[in-house]
């Protein structure tokens, strides 16, 4: 008597199978087919790049159609494998079971105090926003760790590790929040810079935050002038050691550096080499310290701040 598990998996390797018998799935047989099926020898091609043999430009179109024409049920069939391995994935792989119970109960935790939140406090509404943020990059962390898209996982990884030691700071120095804050737009403007002509107005605002704060706020990290007075000072590194945790920035920095470049690691790191799940252990800590963080921000009663830490340092930490 087959269980309920051995029915979902067999349903989708038999819908893949279906789906591959029907040989539609642009796949290395169809483009092989489709190769050795071209007969024109001279496509007659100019300067330009354009095809001016009206043969092989009809011919190219017809197998234009033909692609369009399978094209849902490639779409399925990609659908069907990425959610075969998902599901295997989730019953099978221990690290994917208990990150998802781990996004579920962070997740939880904040919504159930989001109203606890002081919309007249800027350091709660930044702690707010980013601990939102770490759960929807760990929910990318989980569902990429899933489909063995391993070089996402340590991305994103960099992403809940960096809101993290910003969420710190921000809370041991709370009269950086207003500068934190307008800093944003310090960094829109720069980006966009690269790309399109500042208006006369947005030029004007920018010039106003420079006079409000220093010609040093326009630097990367200008809103920490005031607790970081030295201006080579204002990193991200002598900030996470400034708070005691700049020993896992180090790690995941320069992994996430390596797989941003062409390299040997980038095209061969897999889960069993334990880059990946160290990695996945180090995003699990920081957001469960996220949340611990943030409910003791917001300032909920002491009972509830106590069970929550139970539950998450023996769950996640301990467990």
């Amino acid at each position: 008597m087959k269980t309920e598990v051995e029915k979902i998996l067999a349903f989708f390797d038999s819908s893949v199978n279906n789906i591959k018998e029907n040989k539609t799935i642009i796949d290395h047989k169809y483009i092989r087919h489709l190769i050795k099926s071209w007969k024109i020898k001279d496509m007659a091609i100019d300067e330009s790049g354009k095809i001016t043999n009206q043969y092989a430009v009809n011919d190219l179109e017809k197998i234009m159609k033909q692609i369009d024409n399978v094209a849902l049920e490639n779409i399925f069939y990609i659908l069907l494998l990425k959610n075969n391995v998902e599901i295997r994935n989730a019953i099978f792989n221990k690290n994917f079971e208990k990150g998802i119970i781990l996004v579920n109960i962070c997740m939880g935790i904040q919504n159930n105090y989001f109203s606890k939140v002081n919309k007249n406090k800027l350091n709660e509404i930044i702690i707010n926003r980013l601990t939102k943020a770490m759960i929807d990059n760990y929910q990318g962390i989980i569902l990429s760790y899933s489909s063995g898209d391993y070089s996402t996982v340590i991305q994103k990884s960099r992403i809940i590790y960096e809101n993290y030691i910003i969420s710190l700071f921000i809370s041991a120095n709370k009269e950086l929040s207003e500068p934190f804050l307008d800093h944003g737009k310090i960094m829109k403007y720069k980006l966009l810079k690269k790309i399109k002509e500042h208006s006369l107005n947005e030029k004007a605002e920018i010039k106003q935050l420079l006079n409000k704060y220093g010609r040093d706020f326009y630097d990367d990290y200008g809103w920490t002038k005031k607790v970081i007075g030295e201006k080579n000072n204002r990193k991200l590194l002598n900030i996470a050691n400034k708070l005691g945790v700049g020993k896992e920035l180090n790690f995941i920095y320069k992994l996430s550096s390596m797989l941003l470049h062409a390299n040997s690691l980038n095209i061969s790191i897999k889960e069993k080499d334990g880059l990946v799940d160290e990695t996945l252990n180090i995003s699990n800590r920081f957001l469960t310290r996220q949340i611990l963080l943030y409910i003791n921000e917001i300032g909920i009663a002491k009972s509830e701040i106590d069970f929550i830490t139970a539950l998450l340092l023996n769950k996640f930490e301990n467990g």
